[in-house]
């Protein structure tokens, strides 16, 4: 049974520590400001960090302050949602004592917490679930949550995405994803258990993919402002990537010549007009088809490997997913990269615009785009000046790095400062100075 004894409020030693400098939120009369804690951040989410917050008042913090704050109850916030996973699962406990191990306590138990917490039938049975996954399945996954390293969101990022393995391949996964977890967000965790998850079982990846496929369709749906939307679902990963590039190259050629309309509203445009099969969609289209940027180990292109490939701004897909890519384009560019440590050559153009060559190498060196938690792939990014071209940075690969418009924009006009660092990593310092660092998967 799941253990969900309390904590004593206090310790003597905590009591002491709240009436001291250290750990208490002072009032300075001189600049109408507060000061935090020193160690804020070290400190574990629970009664003490509660009393500590209680006494912030925010309209008296520097910016700077009031990010830290924030992080502080977003601890505290997962702190408790592992606590009322903890409350849901001692309540189909308490069920289960009275109606014995049966369905229908499960039933009785979902139904006590959706009247207590006023939920739908449906939301009660999903948390129950959850909840039940977390504290008896996967303790580490609580024991973060409960720590604050990790939300709820990232939590149930990670036990959705094991649910289908069996118990002690879920584990490995899990041990694995959680020392990075708390870095990483839920897209970039996501990716790395699908990634995770094929390797360790490439056969049942194979399986999974494959009846998924099977069911691929079209939905669509109308919204309460009259427009309409239109999804293709559980389509091939390769086939959707080269719709995309397909269509970020069209529409790059009607932006280029003159278009007025916005890149969504020629996505949009281009996507409506070529399914009804009007012959103006494809005047611009003198490129081919779409192109698919995937990276795989050679061992995979091969077929010595199963190890998992890469469709960047996709994901991690099957090995048969690779193989399918050389088959549909057979003449296409192959590029490969080797990391040392002593980095490479360096190529570049004496105009403001990368060339072919340029851009190419860029786009394998880095892959997606540089900011912070974005997964945007390389087609669809810009090609950035470090040091801005204006004052005098040059047009190569050393002062060049992969932005997507929204992070290309930040860095520019934002008042965000970027550095790439040594490693190939990326650190961000935000106007209200606080520093983010950027690692991508190897």
């Amino acid at each position: 049974m799941f253990d969900t004894e309390l904590e004593p409020q206090f310790s003597d030693a905590e009591l002491e520590m709240l009436t001291t400098a250290e750990f208490a939120v002072f009032d300075d009369a001189e600049t109408d400001r507060q000061s935090l804690p020193g160690d804020l951040e070290q400190i574990p989410p629970g009664p003490f960090l509660a009393v500590i917050l209680s006494g912030v008042d925010r309209s008296k913090l520097s910016g700077y302050d009031t990010v830290r704050v924030m992080k502080a109850n977003h601890r505290m916030v997962a702190h408790f949602q592992a606590n009322l996973a903890g409350d849901m699962v001692e309540v189909s406990h308490r069920t289960d004592a009275e109606w014995g191990q049966c369905e229908e306590a499960w039933d009785y138990a979902s139904d006590e917490i959706r009247a207590a917490l006023t939920l739908t039938r449906r939301a009660a049975e999903s948390e129950l679930g959850f909840a039940t996954d977390v504290c008896d399945r996967f303790p580490r996954v609580f024991q973060a949550l409960h720590d604050g390293l990790i939300d709820i969101r990232k939590a149930k990022t990670v036990i959705y995405g094991v649910t289908h393995l069996d118990a002690g391949t879920a584990q490995v996964v899990v041990d694995e994803i959680l020392e990075k977890a708390p870095h990483l967000t839920t897209g970039q965790i996501r990716a790395r258990i699908q990634k995770l998850c094929i390797e360790a079982d490439p056969e049942q990846a194979k399986k999974q993919y494959e009846e998924r496929l099977a069911e691929r369709r079209v939905e669509s749906w109308s919204n309460p402002e009259g427009t309409a939307n239109l999804h293709g679902l559980d389509l091939a990963p390769n086939k959707v990537a080269a719709i995309r590039g397909h269509l970020e190259m069209m529409v790059r050629q009607l932006k280029r010549s003159g278009d007025e309309r916005t890149m969504d509203q020629l996505r949009a445009d281009i996507y409506t007009d070529l399914l009804l099969g009007k012959q103006q969609a494809n005047h611009h289209n003198k490129g081919g088809g779409g192109v698919v940027t995937m990276t795989a180990t050679i061992e995979t292109l091969t077929r010595l490997s199963q190890e998992a490939a890469d469709i960047p701004g996709m994901g991690p897909v099957i090995a048969d997913i690779a193989h399918q890519v050389l088959e549909d384009h057979p003449d296409a560019e192959l590029r490969y990269k080797i990391t040392t440590p002593n980095g490479g050559v360096v190529i570049g153009t004496p105009s403001r615009t990368a060339t072919k060559m340029l851009r190419a190498y860029v786009e394998t060196r880095d892959e997606t785009c540089m900011g912070i938690g974005c997964r945007m792939d390389a087609a669809s990014c810009d090609i950035d000046h470090r040091q801005r071209w204006a004052d005098g940075g040059p047009t190569n690969d050393i002062n060049s790095d992969l932005l997507c418009r929204h992070d290309h924009m930040l860095k520019d006009h934002g008042h965000w400062k970027v550095r790439r660092n040594p490693d190939g990593s990326y650190t961000w310092t935000s106007p209200l100075g606080h520093t983010y660092t950027t690692h991508k998967p190897p």
